[in-house]
């Protein structure tokens, strides 16, 4: 939640309140998602300091030094970890790319829900392809995690306008306010906006070239 109340209105509500200065309803408003945002924050910090987060750390950290994840692994799991990275890799990446495609073809006919899905998907098939990067011709690598990366941006906003809504409930502001109706439909002008620019978004990514395939 603290995240989400300093996107909100660091980044979203700040050309808001700039274009409307003088609306006092946005004003007020402002002020309680102020008092919201620092609740949040400070309930962040006393969670930070209690001492099962920096244990969870240290474990953490002494299981990555042990290399412990292989505790526990058959021999067929043990087997695959001797494998040529390619082998691995590439299969991982062509199967991401398809669910990646299978929800981005009905784009517009997703939820919410299903858009943030999409989002989570790219998000994961990007960081496989910049850590499997080195495996792959570069140029093709890399006009494929630039287009990834303009997807992630337009889905990005489109995910920020819908955790608005849910912020706007937290702050118990009303449908009926003027400081919602304003607020709303700023962000569904952008919303519109960026459903549009998503189409083209899509299309330059679906004729990138598959960086791992031959």
């Amino acid at each position: 939640p603290a995240r989400d109340w300093d996107v909100f209105l660091e980044e979203g509500m700040a050309p808001v309140f700039g274009h409307f200065p003088r609306k006092r309803s946005l004003s007020l408003f402002q002020v309680r998602a102020t008092t919201i945002r620092q609740h949040h924050q400070q309930t962040l910090r006393e969670a930070l300091q209690q001492p099962h987060y920096p244990l969870l750390l240290q474990r953490f950290a002494e299981w990555l030094d042990h290399r412990a994840w292989r505790e526990g692994l058959s021999d067929e799991q043990r087997e695959r970890l001797a494998e040529p990275i390619p082998q691995f890799a590439t299969p991982l990446l062509e199967k991401n790319h398809h669910k990646v495609v299978n929800r981005g073809e009905a784009f517009m006919e997703l939820s919410a829900e299903e858009r943030h899905a999409l989002r989570i998907r790219i998000k994961e098939l990007r960081y496989a392809l910049d850590f499997f990067a080195s495996l792959y011709p570069a140029p093709a690598v890399k006009a494929y995690l630039n287009a990834m990366s303009r997807l992630q941006d337009c889905l990005g906003i489109m995910n920020d306008i819908t955790v608005a809504r849910r912020l706007l409930d937290e702050a118990k502001l009303n449908g009926t306010s003027v400081a919602r109706q304003v607020i709303e439909g700023w962000y569904g002008c952008r919303l519109d906006q960026h459903e549009r620019q998503f189409a083209e978004v899509w299309r330059q990514y679906r004729e990138c070239e598959l960086p791992w395939q031959d």
